[in-house]
């Protein structure tokens, strides 16, 4: 009996999923009735990313009840000083370790695989209690730095339901992306391609950027400039640091006003320092504005000709679903230069290294962003969230046991050696109950993940034959490990494949012919044994 199906998407038929005879169906429109998301007061990107999600989700299921937690908080002491505190003071004082840091972080794996590590061990537990303490039907993350502690949660089975996360940048990747993560939000699609080699081909979804709804309104450019009392006649140029004001701020207000500009507005965000700073500098020249903390971006950027911007993310995403010409200016280190490299390469924003450089973009005439195809054609984000809440009912309830990684590659549950044989002994007998009542079809609301995992199934089987002595070679091989295997009870039969038949389930049709095999070489599938960096497949036993 099919009972749901995915709409197209951006031109793909996504596959139907089979629920088993006898089981209940519940169709993606079920409103979730919690969801949860975490975000970080690092900047402000992040807060307002969670806030325009908070807003469309609600509009969209008005009794839905969602809840924004600071994820770095819940994460413990600890890691908020170091990471949070830490980061300020870096980009205050030493921008320059902010960037060693972070080219150790993206460039070296095992540096990588380390700090996810040590993170989840330091904050799993307090994750753990404040979503526990929610009991949500859906988790979102608008900060990159809780996924790798949230993904693991998720794939060792200590979170039950669905996780998602907004990939706000193009940079940080390694971060983003978690095979742990089941939907990864996508805001440029350049981030598709490294998100699968991340963490596993169909895991990720193009959307809307996450803006506030007031940014997909029109407004009137001589109506804004009015209401700040600006110039009507001649270029306003708008320069902003992000939430911490962070960057050459000073330099972009210099090479303003060289470049002739009627009025240049700058924000410094939260960033008293450098709010004097400014006016210190630019006090008594009537044609700079310098502003604080405000909730008026969305005014100040209709009425701006160009917008000079340090940092990344949100603020990026504002101006491109505004069509206000951005030029990237002043960035320190680390995630900021490599966001803004991947802005230019997709032709979103222009980057000037120097103030020279800045000074003869401003003077030249520049064309709006390209016109954002998102519009009508690409879905919500909270779309999306409710899709995966509602596709992935059942899953909830679905314990995983936690095996060895030996266990979880060869996924035998009552064979082979002790160890296997004891792990498995030792989980409660409901438990097994309950993991082998959920069949693999409720496992994922992404249709690729579900197929693949029908595929992990039929290895199984493969691997059970051969400790059995039978010939596993009935059935195609299968690459890569699994993670999270839900063990079948009993260990001594062969259980019934969930579609009624021992031939492997046909791939989702229209997903793309990337999905419809086993992943790339080098890529793991979905669910393997990493934290997010792709190392070879291993061959099944």
């Amino acid at each position: 009996m099919w009972v749901s199906r995915w709409g197209e998407y951006r031109g793909e038929v996504a596959a139907s999923y089979h629920t088993p005879t006898g089981e209940s169906s519940i169709e993606p429109s079920t409103p979730a009735r919690r969801i949860l998301v975490l975000s970080a007061d690092l900047g402000e990107g992040h807060d307002a990313a969670a806030r325009a999600l908070a807003a469309d989700l609600t509009r969209e299921r008005p009794d839905s009840e969602v809840a924004i937690h600071d994820g770095l908080v819940a994460l413990g002491p600890l890691l908020h000083r170091v990471i949070r505190d830490g980061s300020w003071f870096q980009f205050r004082r030493v921008p320059w370790v902010f960037g060693v840091v972070y080219a150790l972080l993206m460039g070296f794996a095992p540096v990588r695989r380390a700090s996810h590590a040590v993170m989840y061990r330091i904050g799993g537990s307090g994750l753990r209690r404040l979503i526990e303490s929610h009991g949500p039907d859906v988790i979102v993350s608008t900060y990159p730095g809780v996924n790798p502690v949230l993904g693991r949660l998720r794939r060792h089975g200590l979170v039950r339901v669905p996780v998602c996360t907004t990939v706000l940048d193009l940079a940080s990747l390694e971060f983003w992306a978690h095979a742990g993560i089941d939907l990864h939000l996508v805001m440029h699609s350049g981030s598709s391609e490294r998100i699968a080699a991340l963490a596993g081909a169909g895991r990720s979804r193009c959307v809307r950027p996450l803006v506030a709804p007031t940014f997909f309104e029109a407004r009137s450019q001589l109506d804004t400039r009015r209401s700040f009392d600006l110039p009507a006649v001649g270029s306003v140029i708008l320069v902003t640091g992000g939430g911490w004001g962070i960057g050459d701020l000073d330099g972009a207000v210099r090479s303003a006003l060289e470049a002739g500009a009627a009025a240049v507005v700058c924000v410094a965000g939260r960033n008293a320092e450098a709010r004097e700073r400014l006016l210190l500098a630019f006090g008594e020249e009537p044609r700079v504005r310098v502003l604080g903390f405000t909730d008026q971006m969305r005014d100040l950027i209709a009425a701006a000709d160009v917008l000079v911007h340090s940092g990344g993310g949100v603020t990026c995403l504002e101006g491109l679903v505004a069509g206000c010409p951005t030029v990237l200016y002043g960035m320190p280190p680390g995630h900021w230069r490599a966001n803004a490299r991947g802005m230019a390469a997709l032709g979103i924003a222009r980057v000037a290294r120097s103030a020279r450089e800045l000074r003869a973009v401003l003077e030249a005439e520049l064309e709006p962003p390209p016109t954002a195809p998102f519009e009508r054609s690409t879905p919500s984000a909270a779309s999306l969230v409710f899709e995966a809440e509602g596709c992935a009912n059942g899953r909830s309830e679905t314990p995983r046991l936690r095996l060895r990684r030996r266990d979880r590659r060869l996924a035998v549950g009552n064979g082979g050696d002790g160890r296997r044989r004891g792990e498995y002994a030792r989980a409660d007998g409901q438990e097994r109950q309950r993991a082998e009542e959920h069949r693999p079809p409720e496992w994922s609301p992404v249709p690729a993940l579900t197929h693949q995992h029908d595929r992990e199934g039929h290895r199984r089987d493969d691997v059970h034959d051969e400790h059995h002595g039978r010939d596993p070679g009935r059935w195609p091989a299968l690459e890569g490990g699994h993670l999270a295997y839900q063990a079948h009870p009993g260990g001594g039969g062969r259980p019934e494949h969930p579609q009624g038949g021992r031939a492997p389930g046909a791939a989702p049709e229209g997903v793309g012919q990337h999905l419809r095999g086993d992943p790339a070489p080098g890529v793991r599938e979905p669910g393997a044994d990493n934290d997010g960096d792709a190392r070879p497949a291993t061959q099944a036993a």
